[in-house]
């Protein structure tokens, strides 16, 4: 098979797999955690955070001390959320061949920051869990705000590094979103959106020009890997080390999207929120037309989704309303 018609085939999967996901139902039941994996005892399991989680998460330990998080996913048949945990363990295993590949040659700053080592794994039709190696520390979101902004830009830093180290076929083997993913599902996100969220409809519609100049433009821009949920829950800090976690979404796509959803899910930090679009001003100044419709089509993406808290989805119409109303005068202003 041709590599131009593998990747045609990949663009239709994740085009099938996300259309089916604005209209599934809501997740069924998920098995128990077991009492052991691997040698390993249940301690406890976690709560799932802001959202319920499509998996569980629970932390065990060994005779030896050694402690491991464990996601959990079973069930009769495989759904989107056992999809994103292969995902995520393809992600974590390529991210640490990449920093042994790269430590020797790593800059200074980016050398105690990097992904949590996977233990075990087991991936079959009726169960994907994955052992991750457990590291002390605080979620990013609980430490003080300047130690936010500087580990945020820190990750950034070291996912862009690991991407240059790709190898063809690596590349070749990554899920990946192009611009033309981004194309061919935008009708329905918008068709969706507008049906959960009338009130904005002629918000939507205002952004559609936005969006369409921003996926046609950004082609031009290289792949690299993206996290693609790089928050401050999603990054653990100790003064040791920097871990990043939850890689159900990375795939390989634009640098920029990286920030888009970030500032979604942060768009209350406004700290972080402010020296994000100070970034954007000072590292993108030539993309800034682009980022406004990345901006535009994620919340619109977001607000396809159904019984969002609205905590949630009040960010989401806060960005909406940034990038379609606001985004030119700030930085003219800027």
């Amino acid at each position: 098979m041709s590599k131009t018609l593998l990747v045609q085939q990949q663009q239709l999967h994740f085009f099938l797999v996300m259309l089916m996901s604005l209209f599934r139902k809501k997740q069924t039941a998920i098995s128990p955690l077991p009492a052991l994996v691997n040698g390993f005892a249940l301690e406890r399991e976690l709560n799932s955070g802001e959202l319920i989680k499509p998996h569980r998460i629970g932390i065990y330990k060994n005779d030896r001390g050694q402690k491991g998080v464990v996601k959990w996913w079973s069930g009769n048949k495989k759904t989107f959320a056992a999809i994103s945990l292969e995902n995520e363990l393809s992600m974590a295993k390529l991210l640490e061949k990449l920093n042994h590949r790269t430590i020797k040659n790593q800059k200074p700053n980016l050398t105690q920051i990097g992904s949590a080592h996977v233990i075990t794994s087991r991936v079959n039709e009726k169960t994907v869990f994955i052992m991750s190696e457990f590291h002390e520390g605080k979620l990013l979101r609980e430490v003080a705000k300047a130690i936010q902004i500087k580990e945020y830009k820190r990750a950034l830093n070291y996912l862009s590094s690991l991407s240059g180290n790709l190898t063809q076929i690596e590349i070749d083997a990554l899920p990946k979103r192009t611009y033309i993913d981004y194309l061919l599902l935008y009708p329905a996100l918008l068709s969706v959106s507008i049906l959960r969220q009338p009130r904005y409809f002629w918000t939507f519609i205002k952004g559609l020009p936005p969006v369409l100049f921003s996926l046609t433009k950004i082609r031009k821009h290289p792949l690299t890997i993206v996290h693609r949920d790089l928050h401050t829950m999603n990054i653990i800090y100790s003064p040791s080390r920097t871990t990043i976690i939850d890689l159900q979404r990375a795939v390989l796509t634009y640098g920029l999207y990286e920030l888009v959803t970030t500032l979604a899910v942060e768009w209350d930090n406004k700290e972080l929120r402010q020296a994000i679009l100070d970034y954007i001003y000072s590292s993108y100044s030539n993309s800034l037309t682009i980022f406004r419709g990345l901006m535009i089509y994620f919340a619109t993406h977001a607000l396809t989704a159904n019984n969002l808290p609205e905590y949630y989805l009040s960010r989401y119409k806060a960005m909406l309303n940034f990038a379609v109303y606001k985004y030119s005068n700030y930085y003219l202003k800027t």
